[in-house]
């Protein structure tokens, strides 16, 4: 018995270990298996972990859910005051998420690449990188603030009417305008994909790690696309299937993120040569 709980603690020590040629050479879709195999268990702790920083976001969304719910056709739809009033709320939420953020991407994108990890790299994660993950937060804040709150106001405008023929004109070209700003959105969270691993992983500055991040999102825009598509896609299912955003606090995070950090371990040694903080 003792054998055996501790082959399942440390593995087989008849096995030699993966080097990272090994790594480099087995395929991503395989690695992403390898990983939720041996660490099952783990995983769903990060995750419970993870949502104890998030709780604060998960109420507020709950809140806005309960009082919209899901469909663009409801019968009580948001308003451009009640998204403005909801924006400000998610200030704190992401303040509060941050350091969670910054453990939960140290841990998990360590895995992802088949690297020992372990939950004291979560403190780690956090105690080395919280200065400017608050810094990339607010960035992220006031970004995300500001196109939201033309694409609404946009939205808004796309649908009055005047007397007036030129301020028709106006209004005509407000949905195309909101169209726009959709896609930057689109383009920021394409970016943003790249930037927590890389603030965790690397020593640069803020500068160099969106722009670094910017590369490496277009570089690679096709699976970069895919991954955004697929983390609102699986955040979507997650809304409108009853019961679903109860399982997202036990292991509805750290599953899509996974792969995602999978599929980034390949970008990252492809086009990333920069030393690895040492922890």
């Amino acid at each position: 018995m003792g054998k055996l709980f501790e082959r399942m603690y440390i593995g087989n020590p008849n096995k030699k270990d993966l080097t990272k040629k090994d790594v480099a050479k087995q395929s991503r879709f395989s690695l992403f298996f390898t990983v939720l195999k041996v660490r099952g268990l783990n995983l769903m702790w990060l995750n419970l972990l993870y949502s104890v920083f998030l709780l604060p976001t998960y109420i507020v969304i709950f809140l806005a859910l309960l009082q919209y719910g899901t469909s663009l056709n409801s019968q009580n739809p948001m308003g451009f005051a009640d998204v403005v009033w909801y924006l400000y709320l998610l200030f704190p939420c992401m303040l509060i998420a941050t350091p969670g953020t910054l453990g939960f991407t140290n841990v998990l994108h360590r895995w992802a690449n088949d690297e020992h990890a372990w939950f004291s790299d979560f403190w780690t994660g956090i105690k080395k990188n919280w200065k400017q993950g608050l810094i990339v937060t607010v960035i992220n804040y006031v970004v995300l603030f500001f196109l939201i709150y033309c694409s609404y106001f946009y939205y808004s405008m796309a649908g009055k009417n005047s007397d007036n023929e030129v301020l028709n004109t106006v209004f005509s070209m407000g949905i195309y305008i909101m169209y726009l700003l959709v896609g930057c959105i689109f383009v920021y969270f394409m970016v943003h994909l790249y930037v927590y691993p890389m603030l965790v992983r690397y020593k640069l500055k803020i500068k160099n790690i969106y722009k670094y991040s910017f590369i490496l999102a277009f570089r690679n825009i096709l699976g970069s696309v895919v991954c955004v598509i697929g983390l609102a896609a699986f955040l979507y299912f997650c809304m409108v299937v009853p019961y679903m955003m109860y399982v997202i606090p036990v292991i509805g995070i750290v599953l899509p993120y996974l792969a995602v950090y999978v599929y980034m371990g390949g970008v990252f040694n492809k086009n990333v040569f920069i030393d690895v903080k040492d922890y």
